[in-house]
């Protein structure tokens, strides 16, 4: 291999992990939503009621577990933020909010990592679609087998509104996290 395909792979991987990354959040997300839209109303006909940042932190600690179990970087924080309208939230490799927060979406950052494989492999429309398939279903298989860890962190990050690298490694590590394979 030369040195240009050792260096066009590596980019690659990299490329994939932040996709990944970027997958975890939405993932979760989804997860949670179809776990809340299947539960069964009580005897009275009501069903439970749901704190409005909960999206958030499934969302948010489905991006901090991708993360710290692709091994790439350690998240350094995790953090629930309330704007004037809304909730919202970040995974950060540094101890402090991005500068640009909120920044781009997610889309915008898969979309960003895309147009390395559009340049350096293959990059027509179905092989860009068919590496977003692959790389989704890895990311909600990794969810799904770390369910466990994920509520934990939501729900730390609920409670506390923010989470160290620490508080986030000590929670994983205690849940028996899956790492990928």
């Amino acid at each position: 291999m030369s040195d240009s395909e050792r260096a066009a792979a590596i980019l690659l991987e990299r490329a994939e992990q932040h996709i990944m990354f970027h997958l975890g959040g939405p993932v979760a997300e989804q997860v949670w939503r179809a776990r809340v839209a299947g539960e069964r109303p009580d005897a009275d006909g009501w069903k439970p009621w749901h704190d409005p940042r909960e999206n958030v932190a499934f969302h948010e600690a489905g991006h901090a577990i991708v993360m710290y179990l692709l091994g790439t970087r350690p998240p350094a924080v995790a953090a629930l933020v309330q704007t004037a309208e809304t909730y919202g939230g970040f995974v950060s490799e540094a101890p402090e909010p991005p500068p640009a927060w909120p920044g781009r979406s997610d889309r915008q950052q898969i979309i960003e990592r895309l147009k390395v494989f559009a340049l350096v492999g293959p990059g027509d429309w179905r092989t860009l679609r068919g590496v977003v398939r692959r790389l989704s279903d890895q990311t909600r298989a990794l969810v799904v087998a770390n369910w466990t860890t994920v509520s934990a962190v939501a729900a730390r990050l609920l409670d506390r509104g923010e989470l160290d690298g620490a508080e986030l490694a000590g929670i994983i590590e205690a849940t028996g996290p899956r790492r990928q394979t």
